[in-house]
């Protein structure tokens, strides 16, 4: 993440957020403990610090910090997104705020001052008048909005002139401004097609991965139980599984994204291990390798029955 405009030089440090991570050598800048106080990252091993605005009320300025990134592609014209973040109060802050959100557009407001309030209207932000004030827990900002077709970054942060926005005393022996920490920030399509994955077929004893790889924001929605009951087991967007015995096993993917609910279903089928064990000193080859098409199999003192070989390419044909 960046500051807003990197040609403006920072007021006192102040206008950039601050990368706080279990790999931090310093204890003003570590993890779980830091200068702001203490908290663990909701995921992985960091997360962002930053003053969303300056001053102590009534003495308010319209200064801001604001966190800047890059999307990983252009958004498509017409199409509507989940835009999500979580955030949690610094434990040293007086005033809460009631008002911080996450602005989509094509890079245009990297233009504006790092330390001025940016007269946008961000696409998702927390509810007016609830103020944000939860120094224990991560609480997760959500929303959806249709893209225009021309937006790759993302800008966080309080996009309220302070004349409008409204403050709350918190902790009035505490004597720092409006710091807030964010984690997991995430914008993913409302059509993503649910994927529980291939139905498969494995033996006894063996585990696979079923459903996607771990992504940040779709780890949060998707809740993965067994055909039968409805009681959710995990919450990532994919998972190894293990069954336990002989048969087959149903497990239900539900996702939901941000309130659209859509279901898919994957069937793991468990049979016996009757793969003999080689006998000491037994030979198997496959000769040539590479060939032109023709290829010999030699077998020595595997079994004394009947054996079934089956060939496959490198694609699994």
């Amino acid at each position: 993440w960046n500051w807003i405009n990197s040609s403006c030089p920072p007021v006192s440090g102040e206008c950039r957020g601050t990368l706080l991570s279990t790999c931090g050598s310093y204890p003003t800048s570590s993890v779980p403990t830091n200068w702001f106080g203490f908290q663990y990252p909701r995921t992985g091993n960091n997360y962002v610090c930053f003053l969303t605005i300056f001053g102590i009320p009534p003495t308010v300025s319209n200064d801001r910090t604001y966190l800047k990134g890059q999307l990983n592609s252009t958004l498509q014209m017409g199409k509507n997104y989940c835009l999500s973040f979580y955030y949690n109060a610094a434990n040293i802050i007086q005033y809460a705020s009631d008002r911080f959100g996450a602005y989509v557009d094509n890079n245009l407001i990297s233009g504006y001052d790092c330390c001025n309030d940016i007269p946008v209207t961000p696409q998702v932000q927390n509810t007016p008048g609830i103020f944000m004030t939860d120094t224990m827990n991560w609480v997760r900002i959500q929303g959806v909005f249709t893209a225009i077709g021309n937006e790759n970054s993302i800008t966080l942060g309080n996009f309220v002139d302070s004349a409008t926005i409204q403050f709350q005393l918190f902790n009035g022996s505490a004597a720092n401004g409006f710091y807030y920490m964010i984690d997991d920030v995430s914008l993913i399509p409302m059509d993503l097609i649910p994927f529980a994955g291939k139905d498969t077929t494995i033996v006894l004893g063996d585990s696979v991965y079923i459903g996607r790889p771990g992504e940040v924001g779709l780890d949060d929605d998707c809740f993965w139980h067994v055909l039968g009951n409805s009681t959710p087991f995990d919450t990532v967007a994919g998972l190894w599984v293990k069954p336990p015995a002989l048969g087959s096993y149903s497990y239900v993917l539900m996702q939901d994204i941000c309130g659209t609910i859509s279901y898919d279903t994957v069937t793991v089928t468990v049979t016996p291990n009757d793969v003999p064990e080689f006998k000491r000193g037994s030979r198997f080859l496959v000769y040539p390798n590479p060939n032109s098409g023709q290829l010999y199999i030699s077998c020595s003192s595997i079994i004394d029955k009947e054996l079934f070989v089956e060939i496959h390419d490198i694609t699994g044909r």
